[in-house]
Order: C-alpha cells, then sequence, then structure tokens
C-alpha cells in the first residue's frame, strides 16, 4: 500500500504454504539470514502506488496518473495511460495474461497481457479501494475504505457487498476462492471461506497496512507502527515489532510460509524466513520510501515507490 493512500486512509478515519507451520515463538532477528542481492534502484517516472509480478520474467505496476507499464524481466515498458480521468491505486495479476488493476474512484480495469481494457464502475460511492487480489483469471476480490468487498466470478462483477461496519479494510490477500483474509485500519482481521465472511476478530497490532498469504495455512501482516504479525491456519502471533530505526512498514509479499519481503516508508527491506524477520537491508531510491513490493518466488522481488522509482531483488 502506498503512503499516498495511507494518507487518505487516516483522513477517511479522522475526517496486490504448507500446514504445520508454527509462528507463536517468532521474534526479530538482526542477524543475517543471508546474503542480500537488491539491485540499484531505478528511476523509471510514474508515482506509482502498486506492483504485481505473477513471475519473475513479468511485472505490472500502476500509478497515481492512471498509467501503467510492465517489466519483461529486463527492462520496463513506457508509461501507457489507461485511465485519463481517475488514478489507478492497486494491482493484482494470476498470470500474465490476466491482470486486475483498481482505480481511486471505484472502478476496475482489466490486462489481457497486451491491452488494457476501459474502466468499469463496480463499487459506486466508495472513496477508494484498499486492494484487489487475484488467485486466478476466474476470482478477485476487492475491498475498499467502507469496509465492503467486491467480488469477481467468471467473467463477471458483484454488487458491492458491507462486511464490515467501522475501520476501513485497507489489504486482502486471497490464495483461491475458497480462502481469503482481510485486515483493516484498525486491529482486527476477517476471514473468507468461499461461501461467507466469518465475523471480525481482533488480532492486535495496530493500523493494518498490508497483508499477504501464500496459502490458507500461511499470511503475514505489516503494520503502520512497524509491527509483523504471522497465520498458522489457526491462530494469529502476537504483534511485534520488527523495524526499530525506520518508519512504518507499507507493503509485505510472501511466496511461502519461509519466505516474505516486507518494505517500509524510510527505504528498508527486512525477509521472513519462516521463524524470524531479520535481514533489515537499506535499499533507498530517490526518496527513500516504498510503497509496494511483489515476490513471485523466494528469489525475486520487484518494488516501487510513489516517485517513480523500482528496485530488483535476485537470488
Amino acid at each position: 500500500m502506498s503512503r499516498r493512500r495511507l494518507v487518505v486512509l487516516a483522513g477517511a478515519v479522522g475526517l496486490c504454504v504448507l500446514a504445520g507451520v508454527s509462528t507463536s515463538s517468532a521474534r526479530a532477528s538482526t542477524g543475517p539470514m543471508a546474503d542480500p542481492h537488491w539491485r540499484t534502484a531505478v528511476h523509471v517516472g510514474g508515482s506509482f502506488q502498486g506492483i504485481a509480478c505473477p513471475r519473475p520474467a513479468f511485472c505490472v505496476a500502476v500509478d497515481a496518473q492512471g498509467r501503467a507499464r510492465t517489466f519483461d524481466g529486463t527492462r520496463w515498458s513506457k508509461p501507457v495511460l489507461v485511465d485519463a480521468k481517475q488514478g489507478l491505486s492497486s494491482v493484482s495479476c494470476a498470470r500474465r495474461t490476466f491482470c486486475m488493476a483498481t482505480g481511486a474512484a471505484g472502478h476496475v480495469l482489466s490486462f489481457d497481457g497486451k491491452t488494457w481494457s476501459r474502466p468499469r464502475m463496480v463499487d459506486p460511492g466508495t472513496n477508494g479501494f484498499g486492494s484487489i487480489t487475484c488467485p486466478s483469471g476466474r476470482f478477485c476480490a476487492a475491498v475498499d475504505i467502507e469496509g465492503r468487498v467486491v467480488r469477481y466470478r467468471e467473467g463477471s462483477w458483484g454488487k458491492p457487498r458491507q462486511i464490515l461496519a467501522k475501520d476501513p479494510i485497507t489489504s486482502a490477500s486471497c490464495t483461491s476462492r475458497a480462502f481469503c483474509m482481510a485486515v483493516t485500519d484498525g486491529t482486527r482481521a476477517i476471514r473468507y471461506d468461499g461461501s461467507r465472511w466469518a465475523e471480525p476478530q481482533s488480532i492486535g497490532g495496530g493500523e493494518h497496512y498490508s497483508i499477504s498469504c501464500s496459502s490458507r495455512f500461511f499470511c503475514a501482516v505489516v503494520t503502520r507502527y512497524a509491527e509483523a504479525l504471522e497465520f498458522d491456519g489457526s491462530k494469529w502471533s502476537a504483534a511485534q515489532r520488527i523495524e526499530h530505526r525506520g518508519g512504518g512498514l507499507t507493503s509485505v509479499s510472501c511466496d511461502s510460509r519461509e519466505f516474505c519481503m516486507a518494505v517500509d516508508l524510510t527505504g528498508h527491506a527486512l525477509s521472513w524466513n519462516g521463524t524470524s524477520w531479520g535481514n533489515r537491508q537499506t535499499v533507498a531510491g530517490r526518496s527513500g520510501g516504498w510503497a509496494s513490493v511483489s515476490c513471485p518466488t523466494a528469489t525475486f522481488c520487484a518494488m516501487v515507490n510513489e516517485h517513480g522509482d523500482m528496485n530488483l531483488y535476485r537470488r
């Protein structure tokens, strides 16, 4: 989630694995986990809000000016204006030929690998989507800051459904049409089992900014207060602060229960190795902070920020 959308959410309040893992003993670690391979940040322009990489050789990034870029594993394409009236806020790709992006005013756009569709209104009256998640080309879920979710099934969008009366829904992650987890700008999480959304559960932490689930047996959440929480399929770990010298954590992406990457507002990245967070790296772009990260594998991540910078992690 980008800083721009975090400010929007804050204003609204005040006015993109395997079973058996246990995270109860997780703790922050300052020791090295593996040799990092972050590249030098590259400035490509734009005000990026989100990035999605279904595989290392393909990514899509969207910006606040309504433009999209693709990455082919080597270079970025030129920006394509796909929404001249509204900016884009998040993106999710199930594969190279299926991506969905959300706009700032309740509309969505699809990408087939070559062309973008026209914007389509699916959530009238919203002040903004928190995120969109598409585990396959047949299912997506988009959550908004009014506590609603809009589902995409088999080629069509449903009507917005209210699942939360309080707290904006800031982020959601689905691993299939039978499992999603969403988090709020407060302390709650909501689970979807393929037929209904469960009652919100208070999981601790504060102002959840991003969630990533690699399966129904593992999710990770990061917060404004630089905390992380992990879900093992049945329970959540206690919130723990994993970044002590930087700003709030803005985005997290998990390839499996053994690998996640989280980024913050002051240009740092931290990784999860299955038991602890650590390997803190300074990966500053022109502005320092990072808005969104996407890791399709444990050996590749891409991240972007609002000042047009991107960076790659390869090992």
